[in-house]
């Protein structure tokens, strides 16, 4: 599942059968910070084999949701179900409508293909960059260099600098000249970040 889980280990379950046990994946988890890992001492060694956690049925459903059997020829474009595999196997994947190669798809590397579209729509920038406009996006609203310093880390001076660069250079920033100090906040293009940036 494009690496957000982990296999963690294989054990035996209740019903003595053999099985896989999952986890997030690690660097997911700390981004989010989501406790990761397993608690210590023999009182929780069978944790993770209880049969309230076997999300066996829950995995297989999410994998064929995000899978599209689909025929390759975009004037059919016949999109057929798991059912319909043992069939498709008989015909060596030929759609029975137009005889064009069946193929499968993932809706997961689609939507992160679209992701890579709408990230190249937009003017690359540093981190420094990234910082001050994902700040100022989350704000929703006109603020100084100063109140944003402290969340980011940097100082106002340099933060209006950057805000100075990203208005007249990108167009991502805009500057509101009629208080001293200045006031910034991100134009459409720069909420296209904080788009990306959550998907």
């Amino acid at each position: 599942m494009n690496h957000f889980i982990t296999k963690y280990e294989e054990k035996s379950n209740r019903d003595g059968k053999k099985v896989n046990v999952y986890c997030l994946n690690y660097g997911l988890a700390k981004k989010n910070n989501i406790i990761w890992g397993r608690a210590q001492g023999t009182i929780y060694r069978k944790y993770f084999i209880e049969r309230i956690f076997n999300f066996t049925s829950l995995v297989l459903e999410q994998i064929r949701e995000t899978k599209v059997i689909k025929c390759t020829n975009p004037a059919c474009g016949r999109i057929f179900d798991d059912s319909e595999i043992p069939f498709l196997k008989f015909t060596r994947f030929q759609c029975p409508d137009c005889h064009s190669k069946v193929e499968t798809y993932s809706k997961v590397d689609e939507e992160i293909e679209h992701q890579f579209q709408q990230a190249n729509k937009i003017p690359l920038v540093s981190k420094e960059e990234l910082d001050i406009i994902l700040e100022l996006n989350r704000r929703k609203e006109f603020c100084k260099a100063r109140d944003i310093a402290e969340e980011i880390d940097m100082e106002s001076r340099r933060i209006a600098q950057i805000c100075k660069k990203l208005d007249e250079d990108k167009g991502i920033v805009i500057r509101n000249k009629r208080c001293n100090p200045y006031e910034y906040c991100t134009s459409e293009i720069g909420e296209k970040y904080s788009d990306v940036e959550v998907s």
